[in-house]
């Protein structure tokens, strides 16, 4: 049995949270005082070292074996926006292929439990009168899907009913999301994943945004989101071949940044989860 003092320093194994733990006797007190340690450096998540008592006499002669370790991996939490194009450019095979693509990153997120995804998707919506009638079109961006506060089974319930439509308003949308955004910090990651076909075009009766003017505004947007410690990754979703010189390929990179994916069939196999 042990005494009152070898009890006392049993105790201050956990106690103190020391990290070098080693069995003192074979006694049942003994054993359950160890075991008690390292159940509470566990639940702390505190790595420590098991020296094996019956191999301490080994330590001077190069004997690694006498240690038992116990690994603990932290991820930070993290933070991930999905938005997505969904002007009527978008329609059949490229809208398609790109909310498989958001809809995999959802589900790999909620297996992973320590991500919180926002979905979201953009377009223009017609006032009282119809689609583009007197000049009465408005960005539109809204929110699908958010899994702070919503199921997975909405995914599969609703997301079968979004369709495509309007115009292209890229950074308006962005500006007026821009509040909710999550920064990122040594704390969590954040992440910003677009889907898109090409350039901003939006217009009505008090505005034209297209061009450059449209191209530096989204840039503009872009370079504020990495300001704040979000990632931004655009993909670029074609239904033919492109190359570096193409106008829109240009245009895109200007917007979205040198390191931007351009696809012709993107699927939800590809490495975005090797670039969060």
């Amino acid at each position: 049995m042990l005494n009152k003092n070898e009890k006392m320093k049993m105790l201050n194994i956990f106690e103190k949270k020391k990290l070098i733990l080693t069995e003192w006797d074979s006694s049942p007190e003994s054993k359950k005082n160890f075991k008690k340690a390292i159940k509470k450096l566990k639940a702390e998540n505190i790595p420590f070292i098991i020296v094996e008592k019956r191999l301490i006499s080994e330590l001077g002669f190069g004997n690694s074996n006498v240690f038992q370790t116990t690994f603990t991996e932290r991820y930070n939490k993290a933070y991930l926006h999905i938005s997505v194009d969904a002007s009527g450019s978008m329609s059949g095979h490229k809208w398609n292929k790109a909310m498989t693509s958001a809809v995999a990153m959802i589900k790999a997120c909620d297996m992973a439990g320590n991500i919180d995804v926002v979905m979201t998707i953009r377009t223009t919506h017609s006032g009282s009168r119809g689609y583009r009638s007197g000049g009465s079109d408005v960005p539109m961006i809204m929110v699908c899907y958010d899994s702070r506060v919503d199921k997975l089974q909405k995914v599969k319930s609703l997301f079968s009913a979004l369709q495509v439509s309007g115009t292209t308003p890229e950074g308006l949308c962005f500006e007026a999301i821009e509040k909710d955004l999550i920064p990122g910090n040594s704390n969590q990651d954040s992440y910003f994943i677009n889907f898109s076909d090409g350039q901003p075009y939006y217009g009505n009766s008090e505005i034209d945004y297209c061009g450059d003017r449209a191209e530096a505004h989204t840039k503009k947007m872009c370079d504020g989101m990495r300001a704040k410690g979000i990632s931004v990754l655009s993909y670029f979703i074609t239904d033919y071949d492109v190359s570096d010189d193409d106008y829109d390929v240009k245009a895109f990179k200007r917007m979205y940044g040198k390191d931007c994916l351009l696809y012709t069939s993107p699927s939800p196999r590809d490495s975005w989860a090797s670039r969060i």
